[in-house]
């Protein structure tokens, strides 16, 4: 990124991050950061919180399945029960058709004591229906043996029931392979089994005799051994591709499926031979082993679903849990570390700050105590050579102003001499400027002097010339003078020789 751009973003920041103290700062980066780690563990823990409670509810669900299965079974027993007491197959069918009844009204109980299905709109109208079609079949007289009861249509509305259990528990849209394939089982699979399974118990109460075998019944029933031996297919498929996905399959399916083909080729004989009531009430009572067989074996499904679910929940506690310890650790080792972070920078500034004040005060002897290796440390250690480096600077500055001192002490007594010597040379000055005065006057007086000695001059150029003029006169004076000299100088040596006789006759 180009530093330019990226220096106008942070621009707003930055002079924010200026005009804020220190203290300022870290509140309000401890709470940003501080609501974002809330926001966060928030935000893991809602979901772990929603996975705790679509689990719950998976769970509620597993439970209205189990109470779905056990209804469609008491159901299946109520109306073959019903079906027995109308035909009169065998005696003392009353006592049992009561029992059936007793059961029927315990399962309607159960379903109807399920939090989903009172709590679910979709689930309580299909509930609703079902509920007042049992209730009306319950409360006929045992003479009539629920003959009212329309089985396919509760069997359909049953159906119905299941999947929207599925669908509101979350059990069928589960991510996990083995609860999928395991509510898949328990919803999908085994309620259409058990149906099947019951449709074939049905059979036993037609009586064959010696006549030949009904080629409707017999139709019918290869039509549900088939139907039969797809679902059993179905189920194997759901726990094979459990153990392909490397999860356990079911070691009791291996029997069940057994105990089913077994029901089929009894069925069968009966129907391709004669038989009394005795045998097909023994096959009737080997169907009713069977169900309770397709019974137990969803109850060991559900169970294993069940345990699947509760450890997942109990692994969602635990994580939800370790979100809270989490959010509270991370909050405390945070706010630990800002608050260590921010009283180790308050205490480096504070100390670095009364350095700073000291040196602008004047006082360089104090030195900041430096503790740690950071950034501050490493300004503090440059803040200690500053103060050792102005305070020789200062004592450097304090020696040349001692020096500087003593050179301007013989400075000023240099200039103090040199005051008394310009003072003199002043008069000197003076003096001579007085004599000057006096030899422009002496000059102005010579230039009057000279000019009237030009004067002079030119009077004596003019008498030179006239002089000139008489030399000729003069020569000829200065001859005659000369020999009137030659005579006078013959007088005096006649005189002189005249006044040494004299003094030597004196």
């Amino acid at each position: 990124m180009n530093s330019s751009l990226l220096n106008r973003i942070l621009a707003p920041g930055v002079l924010l991050m200026r005009r804020w103290t220190l203290s300022t700062r870290f509140a309000w980066i401890s709470g940003v950061a501080s609501a974002m780690v809330i926001v966060l563990a928030v935000y893991g823990g809602l979901g772990a919180v929603s996975g705790w409670r679509s689990t719950r509810l998976e769970i509620e669900g597993v439970g209205a399945a189990e109470a779905l299965n056990q209804l469609n079974h008491d159901m299946h027993d109520f109306q073959l029960a019903a079906r027995q007491v109308q035909l009169g197959a065998w005696p003392s069918q009353g006592e049992a058709l009561q029992k059936s009844r007793q059961a029927l009204q315990q399962a309607v109980q159960a379903v109807e004591a399920q939090p989903m299905v009172q709590s679910r709109a979709e689930l309580k109208a299909v509930w609703g229906v079902l509920h007042t079609d049992l209730n009306r079949a319950l409360q006929q007289p045992v003479a009539q043996g629920g003959a009212g009861l329309d089985l396919s249509a509760q069997v359909a509305a049953l159906r119905k029931l299941s999947w929207l259990v599925g669908e509101t528990s979350t059990l069928l849209l589960d991510p996990d392979l083995e609860a999928f394939a395991l509510m898949l089982v328990v919803v999908d699979r085994l309620p259409p089994l058990a149906d099947t399974l019951a449709r074939l118990r049905d059979l036993t109460l037609e009586p064959v005799g010696a006549q030949a075998p009904n080629p409707d019944r017999m139709a019918e029933l290869h039509s549900l051994r088939r139907l039969l031996r797809s679902q059993s297919e179905d189920v194997a498929m759901a726990f094979g591709a459990l153990q392909r996905a490397g999860k356990a399959g079911s070691s009791a399916w291996t029997s069940t499926a057994g105990q089913f083909a077994n029901f089929e080729n009894l069925i069968e004989r009966q129907m391709s031979a004669s038989s009394d009531a005795a045998e097909r009430q023994e096959a009737y009572k080997r169907g009713g082993v069977v169900l309770d067989s397709a019974l137990a074996f969803s109850h060991s499904v559900r169970e294993r679903l069940l345990q699947n679910l509760n450890e997942r929940r109990q692994f969602q506690q635990i994580e939800i849990l370790a979100h809270v310890v989490a959010a509270a650790f991370t909050m405390l080792i945070m706010g630990y570390l800002m608050m260590a972070m921010h009283t180790a920078l308050t205490s480096s500034m504070a100390a670095m700050t009364n350095t700073i004040d000291n040196v602008s005060q004047g006082d360089l002897t104090r030195r900041m105590e430096v503790v740690g290796q950071d950034e501050i440390a490493h300004v503090g250690h440059g803040v200690n050579a500053m103060a050792g480096r102005i305070s020789s600077i200062v004592a450097t500055i304090r020696s040349n102003a001692v020096l500087v001192a003593n050179g301007s002490k013989q400075l000023g007594d240099g200039a103090m001499a040199l005051a008394q010597r310009t003072e003199a040379q002043s008069r000197k000055l003076t003096e001579t400027a007085d004599g000057l005065r006096h030899i422009r006057h002496a000059m102005s007086d010579n230039q009057t002097a000279a000019n009237e000695l030009l004067e002079r001059v030119d009077r004596l150029q003019e008498m030179a010339t006239e002089g000139q003029e008489a030399m000729p006169r003069a020569e000829q004076s200065m001859l005659q003078i000369e020999s009137g000299s030659q005579s006078m100088r013959e007088i005096v040596s006649m005189i002189e020789d005249i006044a040494f006789q004299t003094n030597m006759l004196a």
